[in-house]
């Protein structure tokens, strides 16, 4: 048997395993003592330990169904809000696969009858409005084991590979802790590094914008939130667990979580340390300690000419990463409550990494391989405060402060080989640089209400400070077809940028609904970045006046805006009307002045429909303006890549976006049926693109312009139900991503479509009380077409065979394994590349759970790969880089404080 073929025949009996199930089943219906038929009501099934063995929610007919049952004896329970919880022993046995066993009644009882009940019974989840509870307790888990597997035994609840959380087909933006944000706007942290064993109930809810929650007038900003309401025990003392792992070819993790709660604190600490490519926190959170997606683009600008289609499967390089973070929350008293966290990481990161691209130039083609390799060593401190101080019921006090330093050491050294039939140029590069940055931002809002309902007036003043230092040495050895090159220089760059707005909004009730809001801001922007060179010879350093250069920009927007809005019980309508007043005034070494003015009408629309009790549309339509970067303007000096030149325009447009955009949401609470689609349109009036010219000597050089042919599409759908007779649940979810421009290559116009489309699906099983498995497939197919020439058209795709699988072997022995199946498409590639990754982990828990001992492997079969393909307006490439190789680890855990038979009370 060749391992392919072991790989299948774990799959087969993987889903033989997940589609075992039962023979019996449960009907029936419940009303209330006037025969009413009740809609939401919790029907559950237990055993004799008071295990939930399964559960339903009635349909608006009041029917409920209990599938695939053993024989045996069990507890039947009925809850609906503000009726007498029901309960009744059943025995499910007989020839009859089928057992109706009629309809149930269930009384209305007081609040305190209420609340006694259902806190001496497991009903494991019920709907109260807009907000779905479950009782953690009657959704088993294995011993020691975190909230995002307890959220993965939660109907309605979905958590993704990546551990990315989604609840009735919504992604989760926060989760809190007991009502409290935890370690700032990262779910993960949560879900990651709090053990099930301390929640009480799991809270799911739309949950209104800060400011909606203050003025009580819905602004249609709500966001998907999880509340974890903890343990009784769980809210004074500590917990938490201490982890230590080290494996073959010198890999190592490690890492401890700890909390300490009481009625007024919440105080916990994380710190982690690995060199196995493990990011302690989230994408979104590490993008949020770089400062944000755009952060470095204006000197980055010869890159974003070519968009990266697909990514690898693996991280690129080696890197060790060192974490820690601070999470404190106090409330002083009812009116004053801080939220704090603190974050830093220190990544220190090794790349090899080898580029093959083709770019195509009128009637002919250009190689290019690439070689690079870096170390680099990137350190970010982060502070985050909220101080809210509530007057009175109509006034609050809002401060918020964000302090952040960064630290950055790199050394690389490179290889580029560009040519043609007829050219060959090459470059061999050796750059070291260091850079430090310091960044504040700060504000301040008066929230105030009157006495008339709907009446309230916001001041917000925001303030924000950026200072930035680099160093970078410099040499390089440029073969041209002109000739030799020699750069050696020391390149010295500081930049300082400030921001400082103010924003006053007023809302006035028109009754019926109806609203009326004026509001005006006011924001102010200095940039003044300054770069000097120096040449090195014989080891003195003279400054290159024709290189240097010292820029200033200053941005003025200024906004007012009229909107009205109407508020119904099932629906929401929102207009809004801005006018965009935009100054930009840059200046480079105080001498040539670019100015650029603008004035816009900014309309948008908000319609948002409660169609019925479980389907939810929305519709919006804005506008937006996007000023040109200075450095689009009036280009930074850059001389690193002698075969590249850049050219600024100073008669750059703003550019202007119509977006529209439709979603449907659809959750069936009796079915458990899960439908999510979005689509979004983009048109852009004045796109900024780059024109590249590409000479005979294969010079590029490139110009920002403006350009009026740029739409973009994007569509996105997920369905899910369950196959009742297997037992099982199926996700079908696809994505599509078209969008058609104008390109300009060697002043040839062309018309460019490209498009992205993946589509996956998804098989697991339901009762995960003993296993938990999943497995599908993801296909990625990616597309670019030239008017110009069909023959440079480009087409590739990508193809993921998955398999999840999580084992309750004893009480105390779990094994859990992850099986990835990947292939790339050859076309317009030398060759088909297909690998294998499988990882495994055995675990045993001892000593009451407090302590467990487990054995890990990673990529089993000695096949991961760094790879990853790209396409651009003229391009088409492959990377390939070292990334994590096979190793086994032994590790252990231990268990602080409370545990689930353990109770531990430190001091």
């Amino acid at each position: 048997m060749n391992i392919r073929q072991f790989l299948q025949a774990i799959v087969i009996l993987s889903l033989s395993i997940v589609t075992t199930y039962s023979q019996y089943s449960l009907i029936g219906s419940v009303s209330d003592e006037e025969l009413v038929k009740l809609q939401g009501a919790t029907v559950v099934l237990l055993d004799s330990d008071s295990i939930i063995v399964s559960f339903n929610i009635t349909s608006e007919y009041g029917k409920f169904e209990l599938e695939n049952l053993k024989k045996g004896d069990y507890i039947l329970q009925v809850s609906y809000v503000s009726y007498s919880n029901f309960s009744e022993n059943y025995t499910v046995n007989g020839d009859s696969q089928l057992i109706d066993i009629g309809n149930i009644t269930l009384f209305e009882s007081s609040e305190l009858l209420q609340e006694v009940t259902i806190k001496s019974e497991h009903i494991p989840m019920g709907i109260q409005g807009d907000t779905i509870t479950y009782n953690a307790t009657a959704f088993k888990t294995r011993p020691g084991a975190n909230v995002e597997d307890l959220l993965k035994r939660l109907p309605g609840i979905e958590v993704q590979r990546d551990g990315s959380i989604k609840a009735q087909g919504e992604n989760v933006e926060k989760v809190l802790v007991d009502g409290k944000e935890f370690f700032g706007n990262d779910p993960t942290i949560a879900t990651k590094n709090l053990e099930a064993e301390a929640v009480e109930k799991v809270q799911v809810f739309d949950k209104q914008s800060d400011m909606a929650e203050f003025t009580g007038i819905e602004d249609g900003e709500d966001e998907k939130t999880i509340n974890l309401k903890l343990k009784e025990e769980y809210k004074s003392g500590g917990f938490g667990n201490i982890n230590v792992e080290k494996g073959t070819d010198d890999r190592y993790q490690g890492k401890l979580n700890y909390n300490r709660f009481n009625t007024a604190m919440q105080a916990s600490v994380i710190v982690s340390a690995n060199n196995v490519n493990k990011q302690a926190f989230s994408f979104n959170e590490y993008i949020s300690l770089m400062g944000g997606l755009n952060e470095g683009l204006s000197r980055n600008f010869t890159d974003f000419n070519f968009s990266e289609f697909g990514s690898s499967r693996a991280p690129e390089g080696i890197t060790d990463n060192y974490t820690s973070g601070l999470n404190f929350n106090y409330d002083f008293s009812e009116k004053l409550a801080l939220t704090s966290n603190y974050f830093y990481l220190q990544s220190d990161r090794s790349i090899n990494r080898t580029s093959n691209s083709e770019q195509f130039v009128n009637q002919q083609s250009i190689n290019s391989v690439d070689t690079l390799n870096s170390n680099s060593k990137k350190q970010q401190h982060r502070i985050r405060s909220k101080l809210v101080y509530k007057q009175n019921p109509f006034t609050q006090l809002v401060m918020k402060n964000n302090l952040g330093i960064s630290k950055t050491d790199e050394m690389l050294n490179g290889n580029s080989i560009f040519e043609s039939i007829n050219q060959r140029n090459q470059t061999n590069t050796f750059n070291i640089s260091n850079g430090i940055g310091i960044a504040y931002d700060g504000s301040f809002q008066l929230r105030k209400k009157f006495g008339k309902k709907g009446r309230n007036w916001i001041n917000t003043i925001t303030y924000s400070i950026k200072d930035e230092e680099e160093q970078e040495n410099v040499l390089n050895h440029f073969n041209l077809q002109t000739g030799s090159i020699v750069l050696n220089q020391d390149q010295e760059y500081t930049s300082r940028e400030q921001n400082i707005s103010f924003k006053t909004r007023y809302t006035e009730p028109l009754g019926s609904g109806y609203y009326l809001g004026i509001a005006y801001s006011l924001q102010q922007n200095e940039e003044s970045p300054l770069k000097n060179f120096f040449d090195i010879a014989d080891e003195n350093r003279l400054l290159n006046e024709e290189l240097s250069a010292d820029f200033i920009k200053n941005l003025d927007i200024q906004t007012g805006r009229l909107s009205i809005k109407r508020n119904r019980k099932k629906s929401k309508l929102t207009l809004h009307l801005n006018y965009q007043s935009t100054r930009l005034v840059g200046k480079i070494n105080s001498d040539d002045e670019i100015t650029n003015f603008s004035n816009h009408f900014l309309p948008s629309l908000n319609y948002d429909l409660d169609i019925s009790n479980n389907t939810s549309l929305s519709t919006s339509y804005y506008t937006s303006v996007t000023t040109p970067l200075l450095n689009q303007l009036i280009p930074f000096p850059n001389n690193t890549n002698a075969n590249v030149i850049i050219n600024g325009n100073a008669n750059l447009r703003p550019s202007f976006t119509h977006t529209a955009q439709v979603n449907l949401n659809l959750f069936d609470n009796f079915n458990f049926r899960n439908l999510f689609a979005n689509v979004r349109l983009n048109i852009i009036k004045d796109k900024i693109v780059n024109s590249i010219k590409i000479d005979s000597d294969l010079l590029r050089r490139i110009t920002p312009i403006n350009t009026n042919n740029f739409i973009n599409t994007t569509s996105y759908i997920s369905y899910s139900e369950p196959i009742r007779a297997l037992k099982l649940k199926y996700e079908i979810s696809g994505q599509s991503y078209f969008s058609k421009y104008v390109s300009f290559l060697n002043d040839l116009e062309s018309q460019v479509s490209e498009s992205n489309t993946y589509l996956s699906v998804t098989l697991e099983n339901r009762n995960k009380n003993t296993r938990d498995i999943a497995t599908g497939i993801k296909v990625d197919y990616s597309t670019r077409s030239y008017a110009i020439n069909e023959s440079f058209n480009q087409k590739y795709f990508s193809y993921t065979f998955f398999l999840d699988g999580h084992w309750n072997i004893t009480e105390g022995l779990t094994f859990s394994t992850t099986l990835d199946l990947i292939k790339y498409s050859g076309e317009d590639f030398s060759i088909a590349e297909d690998y294998a990754l499988w990882n495994a982990t055995l675990e045993n828990s001892f000593k009451n759970n407090n302590f467990s001992i487990y054995i890990s492997a990673f990529d089993l079969l000695g096949e991961n790969q760094g790879i990853s393909r790209f396409g651009g307006i003229n391009v088409i490439g492959e990377n390939r880089f070292n990334t994590l190789g096979r190793y086994v680890s032994l590790g252990l855990l231990y268990r602080i404080g409370k545990s689930r038979n353990n109770a531990i009370k430190l001091n």
